[in-house]
């Protein structure tokens, strides 16, 4: 670091000869004579401060006029002396006390502008040091906040990869800094697309194919209401429009190229009117018993009767002379490219209108979601809506109070149902949560000081999962019995034999619904002891809903004994 100050404070400023001054910033300014001057100011830019620029070299200048020799950049760091006004060989564009002093690279020929935030100002024989962040100072001061910013012709620099083939590709990169470098796949990487392309790592969404089912479930998809009908009948309007238009101009084009004229024995003329060329054997292929000879402008004929074909093609917009041993009405040339095209393409535009009127037809139906005979594809709602508040269909008659459209009682919350007493019913009204009727006695949780992978769910709908990860465990009890989760699984009633342990939030529901809490009463029985849940707190503990009577849950250790209340869903 000596060394490199030492060089630094003494300054090379420019030879006698050099007419600078000018204010213009030029690529020769980088490269010119000088020679020593005694007053200077040292600049140093630190290791990997400028490393995006190694190899390149970095110049001094105020008011646009050198003020120093360029310094290769090595190891993202430069030493830069600033010429000072001496009293001696003074030239009017050195430095002087506070002039703003300006950095500039020259890279590949282009000159990049270092904009350093707060400026640098010049003082004589000061050291300078710019690494960024909170440590640019001079040697003697305390270190500020600075930061560096890059232009090019006015255009902030941006570092990355700017070759879009690779997947390190930054889009609005403008300078490449090495970092390409893995090779990307292009490809439709929606995998909704008919010809999806898992091993794509570009995205080329113009590629991408989509069925007509998925196209279908997308107009599906959009929010009732928010197509408009007179939107759709001026779409309707437009592309029928459009389709008689394109269907008349096809048919017009269709007639044209398929004009016949009719020829009379000996010499006649004709014209090829059709959009493609044809080999002339082919194309004259109806009528060869009857030619003698064909001729083209340049002379070169055709004689089916020695099977030559000087001419080759038949090219559109050529004349033709064409001798005849006999008449031909109906001569015609174009019938081959008028069958050619494909019976779809002919009707395409008029199928379009068709299915785009079907979708017109069906736009109006009952757009109320809550409705007995709520239509999915209307948009305009016809008054059509009625509602029983149980959403049976429309061919139904509204059931007796209480019962559903299968006559059917409807539960309620407390009543028994299906094997159990119904605790829960879900927004549909027809799936829900029923709790035993009564204890299946007491057991031990099990697995202790054993991790359970999962049966950490706690609220409604997770009970029967963590029993299946209790039972996947295949964790035994510290007395060898069965484990509460296992009591639950085994336990059948009604015919039915689908149980498991209640989550905490299902067994505080229990509480809360049919248990000592419930406005109903203790409905199901309840004792005032702790019933277990299948939901695991730690190794050693579980959650349970301890002394029922007073609706606290908390954890207990799961060697000992509390009560178990299965539940089942439906």
């Amino acid at each position: 670091m000596k060394k490199l100050l030492s060089t630094l404070l003494l300054c090379f400023c420019f030879s006698s000869y050099a007419q600078y001054d000018n204010s213009i910033l030029e690529v020769e300014d980088f490269s010119f004579d000088y020679i020593s001057s005694s007053n200077n100011m040292s600049v140093l830019f630190p290791e990997l401060s400028l490393i995006e620029f190694e190899n390149h070299y970095i110049m001094a200048f105020v008011n646009n006029n050198p003020v120093s020799a360029s310094q290769q950049i090595i190891d993202g760091s430069a030493g830069i002396p600033v010429c000072g006004l001496d009293g001696f060989g003074d030239y009017p564009w050195w430095a002087s006390d506070d002039d703003i002093v300006e950095f500039y690279i020259l890279m590949d020929n282009s000159i990049v502008q270092v904009e350093i935030s707060p400026q640098v100002t010049f003082s004589p024989n000061g050291i300078y040091s710019l690494s960024g962040g909170w440590d640019c100072r001079y040697l003697w001061e305390d270190g500020v906040s600075c930061n560096f910013h890059f232009y090019i012709n006015g255009e902030s620099l941006i570092f990355g990869c700017t070759d879009s083939n690779y997947n390190e590709y930054i889009s609005n990169a403008n300078i490449d800094d090495g970092s390409c470098m893995t090779l990307g796949i292009l490809g439709c990487m929606n995998p909704d697309a008919i010809n999806f392309d898992e091993t794509a790592t570009i995205d080329d969404e113009q590629s991408c194919i989509y069925s007509q089912d998925y196209v279908h479930g997308l107009w599906n998809e959009v929010d009732v209401g928010a197509i408009e009908y007179e939107y759709l009948q001026e779409e309707y309007n437009s592309l029928n429009a459009n389709a008689i238009n394109s269907t008349s101009s096809l048919q017009q084009a269709l007639d044209t190229w398929n004009t016949s004229i009719d020829l009379s024995a000996g010499w006649n003329m004709f014209g090829y009117g059709c959009p493609n060329s044809i080999d002339l054997v082919q194309g004259l292929s109806n009528h060869t018993d009857f030619i003698s000879i064909v001729k083209d402008n340049n002379g070169a004929v055709y004689i089916p009767e020695f099977s030559f074909n000087g001419i080759g093609d038949l090219m559109p917009g050529a004349g033709y002379q064409i001798k005849l041993t006999e008449a031909i009405e109906g001569f015609s040339l174009c019938d081959w490219y008028v069958n050619d095209i494909p019976e779809d393409n002919i009707v395409s535009l008029q199928e379009e209108v068709e299915n785009l009127q079907a979708e017109l037809d069906s736009i109006y139906g009952c757009t109320d979601e809550t409705a007995c005979n709520y239509d999915v594809i209307a948009v305009l709602d016809d008054g059509s809506c009625y509602n029983n508040d149980l959403g049976c269909g429309c061919d139904i008659p509204l059931p007796i109070e209480g019962y559903d459209c299968d006559g059917n009682i409807i539960p309620e919350i407390g009543d028994e149902f299906q094997g159990g007493i119904l605790f829960y019913l879900d927004s549909t009204g027809y799936h829900g949560l029923v709790v035993s009727l009564g204890d299946i006695g007491q057991f031990q949780w099990g697995c202790d000081m054993v991790d359970v992978d999962g049966a950490d769910g706690s609220s409604i709908g997770t009970g029967y999962q963590n029993t299946m990860d209790i039972l996947n465990q295949g964790c035994i009890t510290s007395d060898g019995g069965v484990t509460s989760a296992q009591a639950a699984f085994e336990y059948e009633s009604d015919t039915y034999s689908d149980w498991y342990l209640p989550s905490i939030e299902e067994l505080e529901l229990v509480y809360f619904t049919v248990g000592q809490g419930s406005e109903l009463g203790n409905i199901g029985g309840f004792t005032e002891g702790s019933y277990m849940s299948s939901t695991e707190a730690l190794g050693t503990n579980f959650f349970s809903q301890g002394e029922f009577n007073a609706g606290e849950s908390g954890t207990q250790f799961k060697y000992g004994y509390y009560y178990v209340r299965p539940i089942r869903s439906f």
